[in-house]
């Protein structure tokens, strides 16, 4: 496993110092020994008399209670050339950003958080909201890719207040899109369908988005679903197949079959089921994915039952 490690070498000869070391350390125990849930400390003092040195020294002195990063950003607060400018932390926050999504992606999703909550911070400390939007967005992704559902619930609902101070309509459709699949997955299903409705509403009429469109229909058959609404699941996912294929998109296409050749398998319409799951194995085979082998096994099913059927009548 890759892990961030960005602090400088540790400085050779450090002495004294210890009364602060301790007071560093001892704000990272918090009240009783537990850990708290955030520590920001910032050290004061005029140039030169060893504020980064003591930071350095302490990170390194504690680096065993940060396993998963420890991320170092220069903002050169009394170097020739000035402090960092608010676009210099911004250019930062991007390259934090882009390389959590990479870890992210290749599924060290620790060391994705760590660098996603460092493009968060910088982006807050700049004033960026859209920065912050986006970094928050990615981390709650990650928390459900992880099953945190807790966290990526709380990240998820500090984007929402964003999106709505700064009216970022599209980008609040997603946000309730997540939402809904966290509802969903803690069992609250009523407010997954609040969502999605919502989500649905913002990708027909207010920021126009077939895929988002599709992905809100489908979310809402698969609710349905889950409520034994069979015939309202095969409608919604009806709908999201026709808003994939007018997207031209055929990853969605190829899910929506999916799902509505499940819907209609749970619903007992069975001939129904066979066509449609032939259809979407077909593009499975041609796109790949991974629920091709459940789709062979449904189809493997229902031959074996009108196998049945067909002896019964001889």
């Amino acid at each position: 496993m890759i892990v961030p490690r960005q602090l400088p070498p540790a400085i050779g000869g450090f002495v004294g110092r210890r009364g602060e070391l301790e007071e560093l350390s001892a704000l990272l125990a918090g009240k009783d020994g537990r850990h708290p849930a955030v520590v920001i400390s910032a050290v004061a003092g005029g140039p030169g008399v060893g504020k980064t040195a003591l930071a350095v020294q302490w990170a390194h002195s504690v680096a065993a209670s940060f396993p998963d990063a420890a991320l170092y950003v220069d903002l050169r607060g009394n170097r020739q050339g000035g402090p960092v400018t608010a676009d210099e932390a911004l250019d930062e926050a991007w390259i934090l950003y882009s390389r959590g999504l990479a870890y992210r992606d290749r599924h060290h999703h620790d060391e994705g958080l760590s660098l996603l909550d460092g493009a968060l911070r910088l982006s807050r400390a700049a004033g960026y909201q859209w920065g912050e939007l986006a970094a928050l967005h990615k981390m709650a992704d990650t928390y459900t890719r992880q099953e945190r559902w807790h966290h990526a619930e709380r990240a998820l609902t500090e984007s929402l207040a964003i999106a709505d101070a700064t009216k970022e309509g599209w980008g609040r459709g997603y946000l309730l899109y997540t939402l809904a699949d966290v509802y969903r997955h803690t069992h609250r299903l009523p407010q997954a369908l609040d969502c999605l409705h919502q989500a649905l509403n913002i990708f027909r009429d207010t920021h126009p988005d077939r895929r988002g469109e599709g992905a809100a229909l489908g979310g809402l058959g698969g609710v349905y679903l889950l409520l034994g609404r069979c015939d309202e699941a095969i409608e919604y996912h009806r709908q999201a197949l026709a808003a994939s294929r007018r997207a031209g998109h055929r990853y969605g296409e190829m899910f929506a079959l999916h799902n509505l050749g499940e819907s209609q398998f749970q619903a007992g319409y069975t001939e129904d089921a066979y066509r449609t799951f032939c259809t979407a194995l077909a593009m499975f085979g041609e796109l790949g994915g991974a629920r091709a082998e459940h789709i062979r096994h449904r189809v493997r099913t229902i031959e074996a039952e009108q196998g049945q059927d067909q002896d019964q009548d001889a």
